[in-house]
């Protein structure tokens, strides 16, 4: 008689797989409409010092922004730089701007299942979709609001 072995990693991906799934809602994958923009600020991250608490909140908003419309990878990359960059002139150390860009960059793609992924005002399963002339009409109105 022939037994088989179980494949721990194909079970374990499977098993990931299930519990992703389970956090996307059909509500989601079905709208094509623009949520309103929210910001949480730094996203788990401090906004600034205990000596000054929103030394670089400004930053982080400008960031939500940008990862609230989404877009190309290209535009992601700028938004991620340019929130290093912000971070630097108001003063913060370049180690700082350093550690925070590399948690955007690590947790901020369009494929988790998070309230701040890249395009997080879309629909999720995006991904790193052009912006449309219509869906630019959407960011438009919402960014007045």
């Amino acid at each position: 008689m022939k037994t088989r072995r179980f494949n721990l990693r194909g079970l374990a991906l499977v098993g990931a797989m299930l519990v992703l799934s389970a956090c996307v809602t059909p509500k989601m994958i079905q709208s094509t409409d623009l949520r309103a923009f929210t910001s949480d600020g730094c996203s788990h991250y401090p906004e600034g010092p205990r000596s000054k608490p929103k030394q670089w909140e400004a930053c982080c908003v400008a960031h939500d922004r940008d990862y609230w419309a989404g877009g190309k990878a290209a535009l992601r990359a700028a938004s991620d730089a340019q929130l290093q960059q912000c971070v630097l002139q108001s003063g913060s150390s370049e180690f700082r701007s350093n550690i925070m860009w590399l948690g955007v960059r690590f947790a901020g793609g369009p494929w988790y299942p998070s309230p701040f992924r890249w395009g997080y005002g879309w629909p999720y399963y995006r991904g790193y979709k052009a912006i449309t002339p219509e869906e630019q009409v959407q960011i438009n109105l919402k960014e007045g609001q």
